[in-house]
């Protein structure tokens, strides 16, 4: 009976290590593991041989099928595009003005326990699910490199609540403010807040704060700007239930900006107005922003076809 129990159980193990490892290859990129990891707004993957890994002979059908994850709890709207390293003598895939799809993906859910985030995903393939690329009129043995690229809009959302006190040595007025976990899964994240609480005269009603907000990138590619790719533009709508007053700086041509280090630190000068002597206030932040992130396989050689 022993023997018996051993060899069920050893039998289930080897069934749960398989199932491991299909739902691997169903996640894996070209190499065999996840090639590019970011988990930060949209996340790119190459599925499984599509295209194939390293090679291929000319005349070989053959798909590019993309899996794009949204780990951020913004909806995200653009278009997903590849192309390849080739001229388009030897057909292949065309230039990525002509192989662009639009898409339009929901959010990220916040799990009701704890802080976790349940990402959504859309499959994408081409030239379709039904269609294919091919290479041809090769002269002789010839390499290549397949790149996905996705251009979209995305939101960085802060919500919190802040302490506002007349009073100048009030524990409330703590100079770092407490920070909202879920844009840590947004490509442009807040990594801190800080407010300083400037004196107040007495009998006064408004109180004068200013609000130092830390802004980097961290979603493994970089602010999109059609007409100059240097200048990293966003917009920031900073909004105190209690501010009669907001405003933020520094700006370039009216614009909020990326240094080109990836951060920026927006200074917002704020009057708050309330009665009484503090008031716990709510703030909220967007950043308002079109991403861009790629991803490119390694070197694939196609097999010239002798005639």
């Amino acid at each position: 009976m022993l023997e018996r129990k051993i060899v069920i159980l050893i039998v289930l193990l080897l069934f749960i290590s398989g199932c491991a490892a299909i739902q691997n290859l169903t996640d894996m990129s070209l190499f065999g593991k996840k090639d590019f990891v970011s988990g930060k707004g949209l996340t790119p993957e190459f599925l499984l041989k599509m295209p194939p890994l390293d090679k291929m002979p000319e005349g070989q059908e053959f798909q590019v099928g993309i899996k794009v994850t949204n780990y951020g709890l913004s909806d995200a709207i653009g278009e997903i595009c590849v192309f390849d390293s080739l001229s388009s003598n030897y057909d292949g895939i065309p230039s990525k003005q002509n192989t662009c799809v639009g898409f339009n993906m929901d959010a990220a859910e916040k799990s009701t326990v704890g802080s976790k985030i349940i990402p959504t995903s859309e499959r994408f393939f081409f030239p379709g699910e039904r269609s294919y690329y091919v290479y041809k009129n090769l002269i002789s043995d010839t390499k290549t490199k397949i790149e996905s690229e996705i251009r979209y809009d995305y939101k960085t959302k802060f919500n919190s609540q802040i302490c506002i006190s007349k009073k100048e040595d009030d524990p409330c007025n703590s100079r770092v403010i407490g920070m909202d976990e879920s844009v840590k899964f947004a490509p442009l994240d807040i990594s801190s807040i800080k407010k300083d609480i400037l004196p107040t005269p007495i009998g006064y009603d408004d109180v004068k704060l200013i609000l130092e907000i830390h802004i980097r990138n961290v979603g493994g590619g970089k602010i999109y700007n059609e007409y100059d790719s240097k200048k990293q533009f966003f917009d920031i709508d900073v909004v105190l239930e209690s501010g009669s007053s907001i405003n933020c700086n520094p700006k370039k041509e009216g614009r909020f900006f990326l240094e080109d280090n990836g951060e920026v630190i927006v200074t917002c000068d704020i009057t708050s107005s309330f009665s009484g002597e503090y008031i716990d206030d709510p703030l909220e932040i967007v950043l308002s922003y079109p991403y861009k992130i790629s991803q490119k396989t390694g070197e694939i050689l196609i097999n010239h076809k002798e005639d």
